[in-house]
């Protein structure tokens, strides 16, 4: 059996193993003032160890239990005499690794006189406490908030010590206020964590209104998730309808893998993020569970992956992908949970948005593509449907065909004048046989034509205007005075020919312009 080294540090030369009922009530109320008025949980245990005076007291510890069912406990302070045992606060020891955890009542207080002795305790507990950590005796006492067991208050000699009862009364009565204290400083870091992280995911949310490529946008999402709001890891995957695929784009954190993050899913795979794809509603679960049933356990101890969130990207219309992140917390609170689903709202009206602004670029480009081409199409109609025949030196014939508008009103008279200017023509016929409709601003713009022909000393006509545009052109009270006009087509060039002082004769079984 080893021999326990003696503690370094003076220790009191008052015991106070016989305390009377008054006394053990002064103390407790003297170290209740003390927990009080301490600043943090480690001034209150040194705090407490020097108002307690007990000289077998070498190591106080507060231990708080995580897990749903007493998974193990977490190191909230320790005060240690000799300074020797070194577990910071933070610290995780699974119940399952320390088995002298499993001796431990979460109802009533636990008291181990001497390790090297106690039938309770196995051999692997005994190796840790006495070879390892020099401890032979200690006492633990629940911390209990009404009905609920919330963590372990421990007290621990390195020499042997048979607690007294009045000893146990004292340190447990002290348990009761501590587990006041505790809760109380537990609930005011959960709501500091709360406000902190609400206000790093409203942060991450404004930044991420600033990108305009959704590549970017997830992938700096993932990343900030991880390195400005503190969770183990994130990972967004986007539902493709089209394909029947979940897809994961972008992943930061651990355990996340490149071949992790690309994972693709069938939307008909039975997993919990296609789940969450196929039916909008978030779900959380305990990581560590999980991995121990699929056997990667070792990995999420390691990691300090205990709790994942899955939270869908919702727009209007449907869910376009899933947003998966993993937290060290033993388990995801409401405010949370409300936090996150907020978070991922905004993530995906920030999708939608660069989706439609590059569908609407796209659209836009496509319209003036298809404008450019219909602008070509229009320029060609226009020189098509005002063509301009040079039939003789001097002579040019325009024919128009269908409905004439303003604009193509417009357009004959430009076609028409930069003809006469090309050909150098004399007389310009302009042929409306084709033309039905003819209203009264058309035809102020044929006059026009007509007369600004004149303007460059070209004679001007127009030829085959029907019964039924005569009429309207009458009906409408048109001024025609001053304009050449023909029947049709052949007596236009007849008189076109007579200007320029020609005609045509038959000479044998053929027509020949003759000059006079």
């Amino acid at each position: 059996m080893p021999t326990p080294r003696k503690p370094s540090g003076p220790r009191s030369s008052k015991p106070k193993n016989g305390l009377s009922t008054e006394q053990q009530a002064e103390l407790i109320i003297k170290a209740t003032q003390t927990i009080g008025s301490a600043q943090s949980l480690d001034e209150m245990l040194a705090t407490l160890s020097r108002v307690l005076e007990f000289d077998f007291i070498d190591i106080l510890v507060l231990l708080r239990i995580y897990g749903d069912n007493y998974e193990g406990v977490e190191v909230l302070s320790v005060w240690d005499r000799a300074k020797e045992l070194a577990m910071p606060a933070g610290t995780r020891l699974p119940r399952e690794k320390n088995p002298s955890l499993q001796s431990v009542s979460m109802d009533e207080p636990t008291i181990f006189n001497d390790y090297r002795s106690d039938e309770r305790v196995d051999e692997d507990s005994r190796a840790i406490m006495v070879d390892q950590m020099n401890i032979l005796s200690a006492a633990t006492f629940p911390l209990r908030v009404g009905n609920t067991t919330i963590g372990i208050f421990g007290v621990d000699s390195r020499e042997q010590h048979t607690f007294t009862p009045g000893e146990i009364e004292i340190f447990n009565n002290l348990a009761q206020v501590l587990a006041v204290v505790v809760k109380g400083i537990e609930s005011q870091n959960k709501l500091m964590r709360q406000v902190e992280r609400m206000h790093l995911l409203y942060r991450v949310s404004e930044r991420l209104m600033q990108y305009n490529d959704e590549d970017t946008l997830i992938k700096q999402a993932t990343h900030m998730l991880v390195e400005e709001t503190g969770y183990r890891n994130s990972w967004i995957a986007l539902v493709d309808r089209d394909a029947g695929k979940l897809v994961g784009h972008s992943g930061a954190g651990v355990l996340l893998t490149p071949e992790l993050i690309a994972m693709e899913y069938t939307l008909d795979t039975p997993v919990t993020v296609v789940d969450v794809a196929n039916n909008g509603q978030m779900i959380a679960y305990n990581s560590r569970e999980r991995a121990k049933a699929e056997g990667w356990e070792e990995l999420a101890i390691n990691a300090d992956l205990y709790t994942t969130i899955n939270v869908p990207l919702r727009t209007a219309e449907a869910v376009i992908g899933i947003l998966a992140v993993g937290s060290s917390a033993p388990t995801a609170e409401e405010s949370e949970l409300s936090l996150l689903a907020a978070f991922a709202n905004q993530l995906a009206v920030s999708l939608q948005r660069i989706r439609l602004t590059q569908k609407q670029a796209e659209q836009l480009q496509a319209l003036s593509a298809s404008y450019a081409q219909q602008e070509q199409l229009l320029n060609t109609v226009r020189e098509l449907s005002t063509p301009t025949i040079p039939i003789y030196n001097g002579v040019l014939i325009m024919p128009l065909v269908g409905h004439l508008d303003t604009n193509r009103s417009s357009q004959v008279t430009e076609s028409l004048l930069y003809a006469i200017q090309q050909q150098d023509a004399d007389v310009a016929i302009l042929d409306i046989t084709g033309v039905p409709i003819i209203d009264t601003s058309v035809a102020n713009h044929l006059i026009q034509a007509t007369k600004a022909a004149n303007l460059l000393g070209t004679t001007c006509m127009i030829v085959g205007i029907t019964p039924e545009v005569a009429q309207t052109i009458t009906q409408l009270g048109v001024d025609m005075q001053g304009l050449i006009t023909r029947r049709n087509l052949q007596a236009g060039i007849m008189e076109a020919f007579r200007h320029r002082g020609l005609r045509i004769v038959r000479v044998r079984e053929r027509y020949e312009e003759v000059e006079e």
